[in-house]
């Protein structure tokens, strides 16, 4: 044996170099490229379509950028960049006017002059392009980094699997037929729909039957009814049949189907969406349709002429996600069908697998099954997280199947697959979903050591230990399942048999009780006539458990009991007669409300006492299943005498599920009325069906509602906004109201994003104002944001969401079937007179100036929308006709509904586009509020005398202040002062001058003399505490405003910040925080 010896002298720097390389590995794996778009080339090449396509060119450079600045270094063609790239990105259009679709040639090409990869994108360019196109940069880019599968995790792991022929025996146990699941879905509280054809059962995560959807049906003799399953976050089920054009939809604890005609061929998936409506597609004829009851309405779902959809789930927003064949993409739609996003997964595309099943999570990762059977997690933006294509078993890993339906439940990251040729569900554990959100699953990750301990050691016992678990939890057919692999591994095993024989019975006990159940239920509803079959199957069912177990004395009592409700359906007398209930009222309820509930109540119950002897602590309570924690109840009427009636409210109290609600339900209110007759408590039952709207529901009884959708807080909001306002040049330096500034930088970053004007077609604001029986739905801002598009209730949500997130307060305004609003400049409300001009309007409020704006013309720019709404506010302020309603108070009633954070990002538009648009805007603010006003004043100058004409320098020179001209405005004062020493406005407004300057000591100085003539001016001793403020003397500025609130107290109550937070403001002033701007007050009067 020979020994090789290093001398620690030379390998240290051996040492020292292997480290530095490892410690350098992470950096080269997550290096970033350096991607260059070279500029289009276009056929044919027009002007126009030079422009278009070079436009989406730099705007998806930009989004690139924005989406995986983690990844790439974007440059633009335009941009100035000398140095080397590590890949040239060449786009080519074919813009032919003879060809129906548009192709975009997309090549990548390393920088080293070496490998090209390309990808074609077909279709109409619309605004959806350019963030496709982004897209598609970060695949092509992928292609030369193995798709990114370096950095794939930990895989999904095998929780267990169940075979369908263990359930037959209490689904269908009449019918011979094999159970294939042929589609899977999730119920809202995580329990799993199966589709069998001929049935759909209802299991938890544990494999436990819960019920049958659709069971009518089957004992009707529909056996192909269950082809397909979906359900809406309601709880709503949707079944579709093998053959047909029709649709079942089970809502709420419907036992009888309703039936939707759909009008297409069901050759295709389906999903049911949030609001209670179903998408069914037909893939032959390129044909999308939702369907809500009896109405029907087409999908632009279908891009192209080629487009083909083998995929398609709802995302956790309700958007429709499509994977496109045609595309290589995943599209994202809204409800409406507009494209919001696209995800191209980074996966070669010559591999050959093809997508036949999409699931989303919640976080926006998603799960795609491709056929020959593999199955691969994404993250949000296409990344592989991890893949499988076997599943481990005791001889060894087995395929997974070439096909299936897949379902995931977001709440355990739990996956459900459907083996259609194995007749078997397969259950996963996402072990990276569960570690990214700190999930744990005890019993799965028990489920899961047992496996491994069962392939180690090859024998039964953790077989058998997953079979008790199983019987613990109440999925008895599973624990059957499993005592049988036990034999089938140790015919001897000591306990398997006699397991096996009471399992047997518990089964048939627990079928027993569901026929009991559904006995009681038709003999309450019907008659005993129509119970008699369920009666005598149930009872049968009773004699065969007693053949097996004659001592099962629990089975003796439940036989005796269902006989003598039988005989005696109504039950047995209590000797006290029931109450009468004349008469029950409720409403229709609405989400939005949930607080207004908790003191309103939604109807009443009027009560009879029939009896001859008084009762006693008369209650009533309301229930309302899936959405009330426990019953509400109402005040308690000690006494009701003989033959008196009484009114008793009615109350709920929602707990947070309602706020998740987006389809219009038909619920039971059940309303039970509890009293004590000589002692004894004695209740009754009464229920009412009502319907409960969807969260975004709104009557337009009370205008303040509208302030339920205003969300300044939602992340999607605050996001934009502060982008919109913080990012770009102002046109020029004007030292005017930073909230009007603000204000309007806001609406330019609208209007140059762009949001489409459309009216509700089914219920249109114009003809629903005011009547308070039309229901109207609102949608949230992010919302509008998200599809470019909404009438003026959702624009009005929307803007004032942004001012609001900005902190710029807002008011909600209305006039005769419109919407539109306001915001609070924090202008002195004296101040009118350099804001009332050329048609536009200021409203004064609590002291301050707030001006109206139109939504629905943004893209106008901000001062047409504040033309359009003086005009608006003009004519119907003299009628009456106008609701100005702070947001402020109206979330006191209405506070805002919380949403879930949303897994979209809305990129805002580039600064330099809104400096366009607010460049517009300033201009016109500077010819109207500035130079028009300084020409009329002027005139007016020229042929005025005395006072007047100080009178009209004064404001000329305050115009002159606001806009920044601080060398005439301060020339124009002093001429004032010279020609008139006791003008006080000149000195009051000269000392605003060097305050907005920050010279609070000049303005002291100025307003010091002045005081000399009128030392008990409120205006002047204001002004006078404004610069102490300023110049951190808060000992003196209380000292002021006392002299203020004694003269003025409506004009000290305006101002109350000077003292209300001059501690705090110099706090924050020591730790280095900006203070507050003091609102200046200009003075206009002698």
């Amino acid at each position: 044996m020979g020994y090789i010896l290093i001398h620690v002298k030379h390998f240290k720097p051996l040492l020292l170099t292997v480290i530095f390389i490892f410690l350098l590995l992470p950096c080269w794996c997550s290096a970033t490229g350096k991607i260059r778009f070279d500029k289009p080339q276009v056929y044919p090449a027009t002007a126009e379509n030079r422009d278009l396509i070079e436009g989406i060119s730099i705007k998806a450079a930009l989004l690139a950028e924005r989406l995986y600045g983690d990844y790439l270094e974007i440059y633009s063609f335009k941009d100035d960049l000398q140095e080397r790239v590590d890949f040239n990105l060449a786009v080519n259009a074919v813009m032919a006017e003879d060809q129906d679709q548009k192709v975009i040639q997309v090549s990548l090409k390393a920088g080293n002059g070496g490998q090209v990869k390309s990808f074609a994108m077909v279709g109409d360019l619309n605004r959806d392009t350019p963030l496709f196109l982004s897209r598609v940069v970060f695949y092509l880019w992928s292609s030369f980094h193995d798709y990114l599968s370096q950095e794939k995790r930990k895989p999904a792991e095998l929780v267990d699997e169940l075979t369908t022929g263990a359930i037959k025996g209490t689904v269908i146990p009449e019918m011979p037929a094999m159970l294939i699941p042929l589609d899977l879905a999730l119920s809202p509280d995580g329990n799993l729909l199966a589709a069998f054809s001929m049935i759909c059962v209802e299991f938890d995560s544990q494999f436990r039957i819960l019920g049958q959807p659709g069971r009518s049906l089957y004992e009707s003799g529909n056996y192909t009814h269950a082809a397909g399953v979906a359900v809406t976050p309601a709880g709503t089920v949707f079944l579709k049949p093998a053959m047909g054009r029709e649709l079942y939809r089970f809502a709420g604890d419907q036992t009888r189907p309703e039936k939707w005609r759909t009008g297409i061929d069901l050759y295709g998936p389906f999903a049911s969406l949030p609001d209670g409506s179903v998408l069914v597609i037909d893939i032959q004829k390129r044909n999308a349709i939702q369907i809500q009851g009896r109405k029907r309405k087409s999908l632009p779902l279908f891009t192209s002429r080629y487009s083909y959809i083998s995929a398609l789930s709802v995302g956790p927003e309700g958007n429709i996600w499509v994977f496109d064949v045609a595309e290589k993409r995943i599209r994202i739609h809204s409800p409406e069908g507009e494209v919001l996003d696209s995800i191209v997964p980074l996966i070669d595309d010559s591999s050959g697998l093809s997508p036949v099943s999409l699931a989303v999570y919640r976080d926006g990762r998603f799960l795609l099954y491709y056929s020959p059977g593999e199955l691969y997690c994404f993250d949000r933006r296409g990344i592989p997280l991890w893949s499988i294509s076997e599943l481990p078993g005791l001889a060894g890993n087995e395929l997974l199947p070439q096909t299936a339906k897949i379902a995931v439940d977001s709440r355990k990251g739990l996956i459900f697959i459907s083996d259609q040729m194995g007749q078997r569900i397969i259950k996963l554990l996402d072990r990276l979903f569960c570690d990214n959100l700190g999930l744990v699953n005890e019993r799965e990750e028990e489920l899961i050591a047992l496996n491994r301990e069962q392939r180690r050691s090859r024998n039964a016992e953790p077989i058998a230990h997953k079979a008790l678990l199983y019987e613990q939890a109440g999925a008895l057919e599973m624990s059957r399942l499993l005592w049988e692999r036990v034999l089938d591994l140790d015919p001897m095993h000591d306990q398997a048999a006699l397991k096996l024989d009471r399992l047997e019975i518990k089964l048939m006990t627990m079928n027993a009780a569901r026929l009991k159940e559904k006995t009681i239920e038709i003999l309450k509803m019907v008659g005993p006539e129509s119970a008699r079959l369920q009666y005598s199957k149930t009872i049968q069912l009773y004699e065969q458990i007693l053949a097996l177990d004659p001592s099962n004395k629990g089975i003796v009592a439940e036989k005796k009991d269902l006989k003598e409700r039988f005989q005696k359906h109504e039950g047995e007398s209590n000797g006290f007669k029931p109450l009468s209930v004349v008469r029950i009222t409720m409403d229709n309820l609405f989400p939005s409300l949930m607080q207004r509930y908790l003191e309103q109540p939604i109807g009443k119950v009027t009560i009879k006492n029939t009896l001859k002897r008084d009762i006693h602590h008369l209650k009533a309570s309301v229930y309302i299943k899936h959405f009330m924690d426990f019953p509400r109840i109402s005040g308690e009427i000690e006494v009701l005498g003989a033959k008196q009636s009484v009114d008793l409210e009615l109350f709920v109290l929602f707990n947070q599920e309602v706020l998740n609600l987006e389809e219009d339900l038909k619920v039971q209110a059940g309303i039970e009325l509890s009293y004590l007759i000589d002692g004894q408590l004695q209740s009754l039952t009464e229920s009412r069906a009502l319907t409960l709207y969807r969260r975004t529901a709104l009557q337009w009884d009370d205008s303040g509602k509208l302030s339920s959708f205003i969300t300044p807080r939602e992340t999607i909001v605050e996001q934009f906004s502060h982008r919109v306002f913080s990012l770009g040049e102002a046109p020029n330096d004007y030292p005017l109201s930073r909230k009007f500034q603000r204000a309007a930088r806001i609406c330019d970053g609208l209007g140059t994003y762009g949001i489409e004007y459309i009216e509700d077609p089914d219920s249109p604001i114009s003809g629903i104002m005011g009547r308070s029986e039309v229901v109207d739905t609102v949608r949230f801002p992010r919302k509008t944001l998200f599809i470019h598009s909404g009438d003026c209730d959702d624009t009005t949500a929307l803007l004032a969401s942004l001012m609001e997130s900005a902190g710029i307060q807002t008011a909600v305004m209305t006039s005769p079937g419109h919407v539109f609003m306001a915001f609070n400049t924090e202008e002195a409300a004296e101040n009118s007179w350099m804001y009332n001009t050329a048609g536009l309007i200021t409203i004064s409020y609590m002291g301050t100036l707030w001006i109206p704006v139109e939504t629905t013309t943004l893209n106008k720019g901000f001062m047409v929308s504040w033309q359009e709404a003086s005009k608006e506010y003009s004519t119907y302020h003299g009628k009456g006709k106008i609701e100005f309603l702070p947001v402020a108070g109206q979330q006191q009633k209405y506070p805002p509904l919380p949403l879930p954070e949303s897994i979209f990002t809305v990129i805002e538009p580039a600064a330099v586009e809104v400096d366009r648009l607010h460049g517009i805007s300033f201009a016109a603010i500077e010819q109207l509020l500035y130079r028009d006003l300084l020409e009329d004043l002027s005139g007016i100058a020229a042929v005025s005398k005395g006072r007047k004409a100080v009178t009209v320098k004064n404001r000329m020179g305050i115009l002159h202040g606001r806009f920044g001209r601080y060398e005439q405005a301060e020339n124009l004062f002093r001429e004032c002062n010279r020609e008139d020493a006791e003008y006080l406005s000149a000195y009051i407004n000269l000392a605003n001058l060097y305050l907005m300057r920050k010279e609070a000591g000049r303005a002291i100085a100025v307003l010091e003399e002045a005081s000399a003539h009128k030392p008990d001016s409120a205006v002047l001793n204001l002004v006078l505490a404004q610069c102490y403020y300023q110049d951190l003397h808060y000992s003196r500025v209380r000292e002021l405003y006392a002299r203020v609130k004694e003269k003025a107290p409506a004009l000290a109550l305006r101002h109350s910040y000077l003292v209300e937070s001059s501690e705090s403001e110099g706090a924050a002033e020591r730790a280095g925080q900006p203070r507050s701007e003091p609102r200046l007050l200009w003075s206009i009067d002698p």
